[in-house]
């Protein structure tokens, strides 16, 4: 179990450079007038399972695929909004945003005072897991999970408070 810690880097490309290799590839776009980075980032990784805990201190939009992995992102502070084939969603404190693997995913605006608790499940893993569990045959996780949230946008949101 390793636990990860960066000290802020200040400019935007290191950023988006220290992140994608903490935690997820993505290509960041900054929002508005180029502010200095106030990035959070902390990670712990469990092996299958990829824990971070991410801010931008900016308003920023990322686009990316979470290649091989499913992601959860819960905001802790803030909102996000997110886009995909039917519609977008906004997920604030207490709900999550559920990230289909090897999926093209735009979250088009992480507000500035944005935080999220994100949980990264290698796919192969969780697929097995999910069949192991629950018997199910279905042999992938996304069927059990989008059949147990609100799918309204091809990124499902669950619910919290």
């Amino acid at each position: 179990m390793r636990a990860r810690r960066s000290a802020a880097p200040r400019d935007w490309e290191r950023v988006s450079r220290d992140v994608a290799a903490a935690y997820f590839p993505h290509e960041l776009t900054v929002l508005g007038a180029q502010i200095e980075s106030r990035l959070t980032l902390q990670t712990l990784d469990l092996g299958p399972v990829l824990i971070g805990h991410v801010g931008w201190g900016a308003d920023v939009q990322i686009e990316c695929a979470y290649p091989g992995a499913y992601e959860v992102n819960m905001p802790l502070t803030g909102h996000l909004v997110s886009r995909g084939r039917h519609g977008s969603v906004t997920s604030v404190a207490g709900q999550a945003t559920i990230f289909r693997a090897d999926t093209p995913s735009l979250i088009s605006h992480w507000d500035a005072t944005c935080t999220v608790l994100g949980v990264k499940f290698d796919s192969d893993w969780l697929d097995r897991e999910a069949e192991r569990v629950l018997g199910t045959g279905l042999g992938r996780a996304a069927a059990v999970l989008l059949s147990n949230s609100t799918c309204t946008t091809g990124q499902p949101t669950v619910g919290g408070s």
